[in-house]
């Protein structure tokens, strides 16, 4: 965003300033801000046959 400044002449400042400016604003959260799931498991099923699954590489006809 710097170097996009000074290129169209709208303002001289320093990375350091940008990120300083944006982060005191706010500017700088991130988009996604759903929590990630890593590492959270597998959530087991409640009764039986509620979730099947096949390994289709290893399926031997």
């Amino acid at each position: 965003m710097t170097f996009m400044m000074i290129d169209r002449d709208i303002a001289a400042a320093s990375p350091a300033s940008v990120y300083r400016v944006l982060s005191a604003a706010g500017l700088l959260d991130r988009w996604n801000k759903k929590p990630s799931k890593k590492g959270t498991g597998f959530v087991q099923p409640l009764r039986p046959h509620e979730h099947w699954h096949i390994d289709i590489a290893y399926l031997n006809l």
